[in-house]
Parts: structure tokens; sequence; C-alpha cells
């Protein structure tokens, strides 16, 4: 998954940031860019600890476990906190209504690698499935 999501962030590099760069100030998403840029640094840094979770739970660490479960917890939190932070501030004036339109205008963008992980509710199934996996292969004798 790490390779998988690392592809998404080089293509967030390569293709997304210029397209999105290149387009401009649009008066009405004017923090656009900046949502943009720090989503990716928090999908990146997420990625970067789903690595490691990943290793540990390849040797049944419980590390690698409460990493894992702590990854994708923030990453449900994220996702919530922010989608509502958005809808909130729209309901603003001013620089709220800016920042919160930017919210969602920079939740379009790159949409190819977040719509998989909201239409399938992945970090709630993988947090469902790791911990279950790693209760039974903890127990079973290590052949």
């Amino acid at each position: 998954m790490a390779v998988l999501g690392a592809s998404g962030v080089v293509w967030t590099l390569v293709v997304d940031v210029p397209r999105i760069k290149g387009a401009g100030v649009d008066p009405g998403f004017p923090y656009r860019f900046q949502v943009y840029v720090l989503d990716t640094i928090v999908c990146f840094l997420c990625l970067v600890f789903l690595a490691k979770a990943g290793a540990a739970l390849w040797h049944l660490d419980r590390k690698g476990l409460w990493l894992s479960n702590a990854v994708l917890g923030f990453e449900i939190i994220w996702y919530l906190v922010g989608s509502g932070l958005s809808v909130g501030l729209l309901m603003g004036n001013g620089q709220l209504k800016l920042i919160g339109s930017s919210m969602i205008a920079a939740s379009g963008d790159g949409e190819i690698a977040i719509a998989p992980q909201v239409l399938t509710g992945y970090p709630v199934i993988a947090m469902v499935i790791t911990n279950i996996a790693f209760r039974k292969l903890a127990v079973s004798p290590k052949v």
C-alpha cells in the first residue's frame, strides 16, 4: 500500500501541483494551493508511518499494530474534521468563507487518490482487518 500511495504522491508532484499552480489564484478560492499542499504533506507522512507500521506488522510486532491503528485513526479524524470544518467555514463571513471554499476546491484536486478511500471506507476497513488478522496470527504457532 505504501508503494501505491507513494505513486499517488509522485503523481501529485508531477501532474497536480503544476496544473493547480499554473491555473493561477482564483479569487473565490485564494488558499486552494496551500490547502492542497498541506493535504499532500499529511498524506505523505501517513504513508511513511504506515510503511513503518507494515514492516513491524510483518514481524508480528505489537508496536506495528499500535502504529497502524494510530495512523488509520488519524486518517479518519483528519477526513471528518476537514470535511466538517470546510462546510462550517463556508457559513462564516469574509476570510473564513474564503478558507472554507478553498478547502472544498482543494479536496476536488487529486480526487483520483482520495475517492477510492472515501468510497470504500479504507481506513476503517483496514483497521478492522488488521486487528483481526494480528490477533489470529499472533496467537497461532510460528512455522
